[in-house]
Protein backbone atom coordinates (compact mmCIF):
# COMPACT_ATOMS: atom_id res chain seq x y z
CA UNK A 1 0.00 0.00 0.00
CA UNK A 2 2.79 2.70 1.45
CA UNK A 3 4.85 1.83 -2.03
CA UNK A 4 1.45 2.18 -4.37
CA UNK A 5 0.30 5.70 -2.99
CA UNK A 6 2.72 8.07 -4.97
CA UNK A 7 1.58 6.45 -7.84
CA UNK A 8 -2.01 8.29 -6.86
CA UNK A 9 -0.41 11.23 -5.84
CA UNK A 10 -1.00 10.58 -2.17
CA UNK A 11 1.86 11.16 0.59
CA UNK A 12 2.12 10.27 4.21
CA UNK A 13 1.85 13.71 5.86
CA UNK A 14 1.75 12.93 9.39
CA UNK A 15 2.09 9.58 11.70
CA UNK A 16 0.62 9.94 15.31
CA UNK A 17 0.88 6.54 17.56
CA UNK A 18 -2.34 6.33 19.89
CA UNK A 19 -1.69 5.51 23.13
CA UNK A 20 -3.73 2.79 24.78
CA UNK A 21 -5.05 5.03 27.51
CA UNK A 22 -6.39 6.94 24.77
CA UNK A 23 -8.32 3.44 22.86
CA UNK A 24 -8.60 1.38 26.05
CA UNK A 25 -10.45 -1.04 24.07
CA UNK A 26 -7.16 -1.96 21.39
CA UNK A 27 -3.28 -2.44 21.78
CA UNK A 28 -0.98 -0.03 21.87
CA UNK A 29 0.08 -0.80 18.60
CA UNK A 30 -2.08 1.58 17.05
CA UNK A 31 -1.33 4.35 14.64
CA UNK A 32 -3.09 7.12 12.71
CA UNK A 33 -1.82 8.05 9.42
CA UNK A 34 -3.06 11.31 7.94
CA UNK A 35 -2.40 11.20 4.10
CA UNK A 36 -2.32 14.15 2.09
CA UNK A 37 -1.94 15.41 -2.13
CA UNK A 38 0.58 17.71 -0.79
CA UNK A 39 3.80 16.04 -0.49
CA UNK A 40 5.85 17.31 2.93
CA UNK A 41 9.14 17.98 3.42
CA UNK A 42 9.06 16.03 6.38
CA UNK A 43 7.13 13.94 8.10
CA UNK A 44 5.17 15.02 11.09
CA UNK A 45 5.53 11.87 13.88
CA UNK A 46 3.74 12.15 17.41
CA UNK A 47 2.41 10.15 20.27
CA UNK A 48 -1.15 11.06 21.36
CA UNK A 49 -2.04 10.39 25.00
CA UNK A 50 -4.32 11.71 27.63
CA UNK A 51 -1.09 14.40 28.44
CA UNK A 52 -0.22 15.49 24.56
CA UNK A 53 -3.78 16.07 22.67
CA UNK A 54 -3.60 20.00 23.32
CA UNK A 55 0.20 20.54 22.57
CA UNK A 56 0.63 17.80 20.25
CA UNK A 57 -2.87 19.26 17.65
CA UNK A 58 -0.96 22.48 17.74
CA UNK A 59 2.08 21.26 16.66
CA UNK A 60 0.86 19.31 13.81
CA UNK A 61 -1.07 22.50 12.68
CA UNK A 62 1.82 24.89 12.91
CA UNK A 63 4.42 21.79 12.02
CA UNK A 64 6.73 22.08 14.26
CA UNK A 65 8.54 20.22 17.02
CA UNK A 66 7.62 19.82 20.57
CA UNK A 67 10.05 20.06 23.31
CA UNK A 68 9.99 15.99 23.66
CA UNK A 69 8.78 13.66 21.13
CA UNK A 70 5.38 13.06 22.14
CA UNK A 71 4.71 16.22 21.50
CA UNK A 72 5.73 16.30 17.74
CA UNK A 73 8.99 16.36 15.91
CA UNK A 74 9.72 16.18 12.17
CA UNK A 75 11.84 13.69 10.66
CA UNK A 76 12.59 12.34 7.38
CA UNK A 77 9.80 9.36 6.20
CA UNK A 78 12.74 6.73 5.16
CA UNK A 79 14.73 6.90 8.98
CA UNK A 80 11.20 6.22 10.06
CA UNK A 81 10.41 2.72 11.41
CA UNK A 82 8.00 3.13 14.25
CA UNK A 83 7.45 5.56 17.08
CA UNK A 84 8.41 3.25 19.33
CA UNK A 85 11.57 2.52 17.66
CA UNK A 86 12.21 5.96 17.12
CA UNK A 87 11.66 7.52 20.79
CA UNK A 88 14.22 4.28 21.61
CA UNK A 89 16.69 5.45 19.40
CA UNK A 90 16.14 9.40 20.61
CA UNK A 91 16.61 7.81 24.41
CA UNK A 92 19.75 6.04 23.94
CA UNK A 93 21.68 8.85 22.32
CA UNK A 94 20.51 11.02 25.49
CA UNK A 95 21.54 8.18 27.99
CA UNK A 96 24.75 7.87 25.85
CA UNK A 97 26.21 11.42 26.35
CA UNK A 98 26.48 10.41 29.84
CA UNK A 99 29.38 7.81 29.30
CA UNK A 100 31.49 10.70 27.24
CA UNK A 101 32.15 8.25 24.68
CA UNK A 102 32.14 9.16 20.51
CA UNK A 103 29.71 6.42 18.85
CA UNK A 104 31.08 3.87 16.40
CA UNK A 105 29.22 2.34 13.89
CA UNK A 106 28.68 -1.60 14.97
CA UNK A 107 29.87 -2.42 10.78
CA UNK A 108 33.34 -1.21 12.02
CA UNK A 109 34.21 -2.84 14.68
CA UNK A 110 32.67 -7.02 13.74
CA UNK A 111 34.32 -9.11 11.46
CA UNK A 112 31.20 -11.50 10.86
CA UNK A 113 27.03 -11.79 11.72
CA UNK A 114 26.43 -15.25 11.97
CA UNK A 115 22.29 -16.88 11.73
CA UNK A 116 22.34 -19.67 14.02
CA UNK A 117 22.47 -22.33 10.95
CA UNK A 118 25.81 -21.31 10.54
CA UNK A 119 27.55 -20.61 14.16
CA UNK A 120 30.54 -21.71 14.93
CA UNK A 121 31.89 -22.29 18.61
CA UNK A 122 35.24 -24.78 17.60
CA UNK A 123 38.62 -24.29 18.89
CA UNK A 124 39.82 -21.98 16.33
CA UNK A 125 37.56 -19.64 16.94
CA UNK A 126 37.49 -16.39 19.65
CA UNK A 127 35.88 -13.10 20.48
CA UNK A 128 32.70 -13.84 19.85
CA UNK A 129 29.12 -13.28 21.73
CA UNK A 130 25.73 -14.41 20.79
CA UNK A 131 23.10 -11.66 20.70
CA UNK A 132 18.94 -12.28 21.30
CA UNK A 133 16.27 -11.05 18.57
CA UNK A 134 14.59 -9.99 21.41
CA UNK A 135 16.16 -6.95 23.09
CA UNK A 136 14.34 -8.38 27.08
CA UNK A 137 17.13 -11.37 26.86
CA UNK A 138 20.38 -11.13 27.61
CA UNK A 139 23.81 -11.57 25.19
CA UNK A 140 25.78 -14.36 26.62
CA UNK A 141 29.16 -15.12 25.57
CA UNK A 142 28.65 -19.41 24.53
CA UNK A 143 25.44 -21.00 23.37
CA UNK A 144 25.71 -22.67 26.74
CA UNK A 145 24.07 -20.27 28.40
CA UNK A 146 20.77 -19.73 25.65
CA UNK A 147 17.76 -19.26 26.78
CA UNK A 148 15.75 -18.71 23.92
CA UNK A 149 16.23 -21.05 21.23
CA UNK A 150 19.00 -20.85 18.56
CA UNK A 151 17.14 -19.42 15.96
CA UNK A 152 16.71 -16.27 18.06
CA UNK A 153 20.28 -15.23 18.59
CA UNK A 154 23.21 -14.21 16.08
CA UNK A 155 26.72 -14.87 16.35
CA UNK A 156 28.99 -11.95 16.48
CA UNK A 157 32.60 -11.86 16.08
CA UNK A 158 34.42 -8.86 17.12
CA UNK A 159 37.71 -7.74 15.74
CA UNK A 160 39.96 -8.21 18.30
CA UNK A 161 41.96 -5.05 18.44
CA UNK A 162 39.18 -3.13 18.59
CA UNK A 163 36.81 -4.78 20.61
CA UNK A 164 36.46 -6.93 23.39
CA UNK A 165 33.32 -9.47 23.11
CA UNK A 166 33.41 -9.80 26.81
CA UNK A 167 32.93 -6.32 27.07
CA UNK A 168 30.02 -5.94 24.24
CA UNK A 169 28.28 -8.41 25.53
CA UNK A 170 28.31 -6.95 29.03
CA UNK A 171 27.63 -3.47 27.08
CA UNK A 172 24.18 -4.94 25.39
CA UNK A 173 22.84 -5.65 28.98
CA UNK A 174 23.41 -2.69 30.56
CA UNK A 175 20.00 0.47 30.22
CA UNK A 176 22.13 1.90 27.19
CA UNK A 177 22.79 -1.38 25.74
CA UNK A 178 19.34 -2.85 26.10
CA UNK A 179 17.43 0.66 24.44
CA UNK A 180 19.96 0.74 21.80
CA UNK A 181 18.29 -2.63 20.91
CA UNK A 182 15.29 -1.64 21.36
CA UNK A 183 16.08 0.68 19.10
CA UNK A 184 16.96 -1.63 16.41
CA UNK A 185 14.07 -4.22 16.43
CA UNK A 186 11.45 -4.37 13.92
CA UNK A 187 8.15 -5.86 14.73
CA UNK A 188 5.32 -4.99 16.63
CA UNK A 189 4.19 -8.42 17.59
CA UNK A 190 7.38 -10.01 17.81
CA UNK A 191 10.19 -7.85 17.98
CA UNK A 192 13.19 -8.79 16.28
CA UNK A 193 16.87 -7.47 15.28
CA UNK A 194 18.08 -7.86 11.84
CA UNK A 195 21.57 -8.18 10.21
CA UNK A 196 20.97 -4.72 8.35
CA UNK A 197 19.44 -2.67 11.84
CA UNK A 198 22.73 -4.07 13.20
CA UNK A 199 24.94 -2.91 10.95
CA UNK A 200 24.22 1.10 10.82
CA UNK A 201 23.64 0.70 14.42
CA UNK A 202 26.01 2.80 17.28
CA UNK A 203 27.97 1.26 20.03
CA UNK A 204 30.00 3.39 22.72
CA UNK A 205 33.25 1.81 23.32
CA UNK A 206 36.55 2.87 25.25
CA UNK A 207 39.95 1.59 24.28
CA UNK A 208 40.91 -2.01 24.35
CA UNK A 209 42.79 -1.38 27.09
CA UNK A 210 40.24 -0.07 29.34
CA UNK A 211 37.48 -2.62 28.34
CA UNK A 212 39.31 -5.36 29.37
CA UNK A 213 40.06 -3.39 32.50
CA UNK A 214 36.47 -2.39 33.18
CA UNK A 215 35.01 -6.23 32.14
CA UNK A 216 38.09 -7.21 35.62
CA UNK A 217 35.94 -4.95 37.71
CA UNK A 218 32.86 -5.59 36.53
CA UNK A 219 33.85 -9.04 37.67
CA UNK A 220 35.36 -8.64 40.80
CA UNK A 221 32.10 -6.34 41.77
CA UNK A 222 29.90 -9.26 40.84
CA UNK A 223 31.82 -11.20 43.01
CA UNK A 224 32.08 -9.25 45.80
CA UNK A 225 28.01 -9.05 45.23
CA UNK A 226 27.93 -12.34 45.52
CA UNK A 227 29.93 -12.93 49.15
CA UNK A 228 27.88 -9.97 50.56
CA UNK A 229 24.48 -11.94 49.44
CA UNK A 230 25.64 -15.33 50.68
CA UNK A 231 26.72 -13.83 54.00
CA UNK A 232 23.78 -11.83 54.31
CA UNK A 233 21.74 -14.88 54.25
CA UNK A 234 24.03 -17.21 56.58
CA UNK A 235 23.32 -13.83 58.97
CA UNK A 236 19.59 -14.63 59.25
CA UNK A 237 20.00 -18.36 59.00
CA UNK A 238 22.30 -18.15 61.70
CA UNK A 239 22.14 -15.36 63.78
CA UNK A 240 23.98 -16.80 66.78
CA UNK A 241 27.11 -17.19 64.37
CA UNK A 242 27.09 -13.36 64.22
CA UNK A 243 30.36 -12.28 65.31
CA UNK A 244 32.13 -15.18 62.79
CA UNK A 245 29.66 -13.51 59.93
CA UNK A 246 31.32 -9.74 61.36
Amino acid sequence: VFTNLEKYDLHIDSIIRLDAEIFPENDSNKTLLIIKRMKPEKVFIGELNNNSQDILLENLKNRKSGKILQHGMLTDLKSFNSFGHFLAKNESEYMATSTGLEPLKFKDIVKNVLGYNDFSETEGDFNYLFLPSNYNHKAVLSSQNFKLKAENYLQIFVDPEIALADYMARFYNTPLGKKIRESLSVGSVLPRITKKQLNESDIYLPDLDSQIELVRVDSLITELITRAESYKLKLWNSPLNLTDIQ
